[in-house]
């Protein structure tokens, strides 16, 4: 009988004994790999650190912008002791409800404030928070300010470019982040230290032909003379003649890129490049050089500038000083726009789109920046005596 009971009893003991067997085969060959990755993603975590920005410098050399560090405080949030919110809180001068739900809801890396004072992020570790960590960051600083605002842009938050060259040439600029690894105890909490998996790598860095001296120069004389003439805005282009190279670009009103979030996004705006804007008197050295081409005109030749006053169809052109005959050489030097419109008639309508349109009037320019609008120079056809003599003289 004893024999009997103890055949079912060995039976469940070898069923025992293979399932034992089964389950640390499967643990130890078949689900090795995937339980090691499991317990290795336990005890140590990867997290992204942002590389900073190239800089942007001036045609001499000086830095126009450039990253700076700044802390930035975060937390996992699971590890943060509950009781210890509200003097958390106090200290990042955030709501203590807001605080708490964004703690509670969470159980991994949580940013608590991005790109604090020094003094915020020495009153929150001075805490000593379980689970509080200081960061760093990397925050954009423009020496110039509003100087050069329009023209540089700014970059947010999250490290990419949104306006001017920093948006325009933001793949160049950004760096490539980094990776670090820290390490957790049997509890999950954070040990200190840890090491890099891969360093961050700087961006690129840029120069723009931008003269600082003279940006500053153009901004201070642009403020003032729309101040001067009450207007409500104003835009600056500096040149270099001989290589096209901008030296400066300023327009009004400015707004200062390190602290771009006080100002509308309409402030933003850098006129100089959005804005059509009708050239004035600089349209005649082309109009004079159309003229000469024709071999209708010499530097000699004579025109009559009507005293001042010259009707066109049902239009009355106007100079700034009466003239009477003036040579072509004249025209240009006493900027007379009758004279410029007399020898735009002579020529002809066609002639003249023909030579603006080949000099480039009205297509788009690529200056290096977003958002420059393309200019306008209507077709041909709609050109009327009229037209012609405006466009003659740049309006």
């Amino acid at each position: 009988a004893m024999r009997v009971r103890m055949i079912p009893v060995a039976g469940l003991m070898v069923l025992l004994m293979v399932m034992l067997t089964i389950r640390a085969v499967d643990l130890h060959v078949l689900q090795a790999d995937a339980l090691q990755k499991r317990a290795h993603q336990q005890h140590f975590r990867q997290y992204a650190v942002a590389a900073p920005r190239g800089m942007i410098k001036d045609r001499q050399g000086r830095i126009l912008s450039e990253s700076i560090e700044i802390p930035s405080l975060g937390a996992i949030a699971k590890e943060v002791p509950e009781e210890r919110i509200p003097e958390l809180a106090q200290a990042l001068a955030m709501p203590t409800e807001r605080l708490r739900r964004k703690l509670l809801h969470r159980t991994g890396f949580t940013w608590l404030h991005r790109q604090v004072s020094p003094s915020i992020a020495k009153r929150v570790m001075d805490l000593k928070i379980k689970g509080v960590r200081e960061e760093t960051e990397w925050q954009r600083y423009y020496p110039l300010g509003p100087d050069i605002g329009h023209l540089l842009g700014f970059v947010g938050v999250d490290g990419h470019g949104l306006e001017g060259i920093e948006h325009s040439y933001d793949r160049r600029l950004e760096g490539r982040d980094g990776v670090r690894l820290i390490q957790r105890d049997a509890h999950g909490a954070s040990l200190p230290g840890g090491g890099w998996l891969k360093k961050p790598d700087m961006g690129e860095s840029l120069t723009l032909t931008i003269d600082s001296n003279i940006q500053s120069i153009v901004y201070a004389a642009l403020s003032e003379g729309v101040r001067k003439q009450q207007a409500k805005s104003g835009s600056v282009v500096v040149m270099e003649p001989h290589t096209g190279d901008i030296l400066a670009m300023a327009s009004w009103p400015g707004f200062n890129p390190n602290s771009f979030g006080r100002y509308h996004p309409k402030e933003w705006r850098n006129r100089a490049i959005t804005d059509m804007f009708e050239p004035g008197s600089t349209m005649k050295p082309f109009t004079i050089a159309t003229a000469l081409e024709s071999k209708k005109w010499t530097a000699n030749s004579v025109v009559f500038c009507e005293n001042g006053s010259y009707q066109v169809a049902d239009y009355t052109i106007h100079d700034d000083h009466n003239e009477g005959w003036l040579d072509v050489t004249g025209v240009l030097a006493r900027s007379s726009n009758i004279g410029a419109a007399k020898i735009a008639m002579s020529v002809g309508a066609e002639s003249l789109w023909e030579k603006l349109s080949e000099l480039g009037f009205g297509e788009h320019l690529d200056v290096g920046l977003d958002g420059v609008s393309s200019g306008l120079l209507a077709p041909v056809e709609r050109w009327g005596p009229v037209e012609t003599a405006n466009i003659a003289f740049g309006q």
